[in-house]
């Protein structure tokens, strides 16, 4: 983890909070590399998530999208 935390084995139960861990591409290029990111809510898919963690550069983004993030 480059920032913040992994998720929490709780995270993944049905009706708990949402959490996100964001790549590093995309922390950068969308949220300005804030490192104060970490613990505020952004919406991704009309959800509301709260920022745990920061992925290190280099990773994969399996997803190559933006996710539907606002």
């Amino acid at each position: 983890m480059f920032l913040g935390r992994d998720f929490l084995a709780e995270e993944g139960q049905p009706g708990k909070s949402y959490v996100v861990i964001l790549s590093n591409r995309l922390w950068s290029q969308h949220f300005g590399a804030d490192r104060d990111i970490i613990g505020k809510t952004i919406r991704m898919n009309g959800e509301s998530h709260t920022v745990v963690g920061i992925l290190p550069p280099g990773i994969y983004d399996r997803f190559n999208s933006h996710c539907g993030y606002h």
